[in-house]
């Protein structure tokens, strides 16, 4: 059983190291989180075999098994592989609204509700490349979060208290620092919404504010979240402008002594049309 496991999963591991998915990213991440699947599918199967021999865990241990198959050759770059698509798999199961849901699928780790489990004790706790891991997954973390991708708030904070049972405080603290960060944004724009429909005397039946920017911010802690690129001398539009200077103004009123930079590289738009009505 450990000599089947070893050749499976190290063609696994191998297959998403070929030179075809090195050549192309999108091909690479696809395979990536197919092998990922593959190789959790793997571990159900010989698992399931395991339970039905009698005092199969005292004559089949697997631990050194998946270590082999996880770290292959001991080559960074094929580790570090391994790890990145594990994020991406990662990511792409939390935005899975069926399977967030409980919806029927076709694999059993998705219809038992343990994916997150099989995915900590599976692979992560084998994984050496852990760190090149915390960096993917923050990275996605961070996209789903600020665009507005989150499927279940309660199982993203679920993977991450298992990261941090595995890993420790240390390892998940600046992700636990953005979930902070984005209950801290709501309230602090619910305040400033109230004020500005005080200055504005919302509902007095005025209605020249109807056609104006709806901006909402997020305010984020420098050092929790990834490292994004600078655009000094970008231009916005006045439309955009105008609010952005009184939401500076207000937070400087409110918390003086604090320095605000502009990540619009975070930022995104929804424009909305309506076409004239033809006689």
């Amino acid at each position: 059983i450990a000599q089947y496991a070893r050749s499976r999963g190290t063609a696994l591991m191998n297959a998403m190291g070929s030179p075809e998915n090195k050549k192309n990213s999108s091909i690479a991440a696809k395979a990536g989180k197919q092998k990922i699947s593959d190789l959790l599918e793997l571990q159900r199967q010989v698992q399931q075999l395991l339970s039905h021999l009698p005092h199969a865990n005292e004559y089949c241990a697997l631990k050194h098994v998946w270590e082999d198959v996880i770290n292959p050759s001991n080559e960074l770059e094929e580790t570090n592989m391994v790890a990145e698509a594990l994020a991406k798999y990662v990511d792409a199961c939390l935005k899975d609204t069926k399977r967030q849901l409980g919806s029927s699928s076709s694999s059993p780790l998705d219809n038992n509700g343990n994916w997150a489990e099989a995915v900590i004790s599976g692979v992560f706790c084998y994984l050496q490349a852990k760190d090149v891991f915390e960096a993917f997954y923050k990275q996605d973390l961070a996209k789903r979060l600020l665009w507005n991708r989150i499927v279940s708030m309660d199982v993203e904070r679920h993977f991450v208290s298992l990261l941090k049972a595995e890993c420790g405080a240390g390892y998940t603290s600046k992700m636990e620092g953005m979930f902070q960060d984005m209950d801290w944004s709501r309230e602090t724009m619910s305040r400033y919404k109230q004020t500005q429909y005080q200055d504005t005397g919302f509902g007095s039946g005025d209605n020249s504010n109807s056609h104006k920017v709806e901006m909402d911010i997020q305010v984020l802690t420098t050092g929790y979240w990834p490292v994004y690129p600078q655009y000094p001398n970008l231009i916005l539009p006045q439309s955009l402008v105008e609010p952005q200077n009184k939401f500076s103004e207000y937070y400087k009123s409110k918390y003086q002594g604090r320095r605000m930079t502009w990540q619009y590289a975070l930022g995104h738009l929804v424009v909305r049309f309506k076409p004239k009505e033809t006689p």
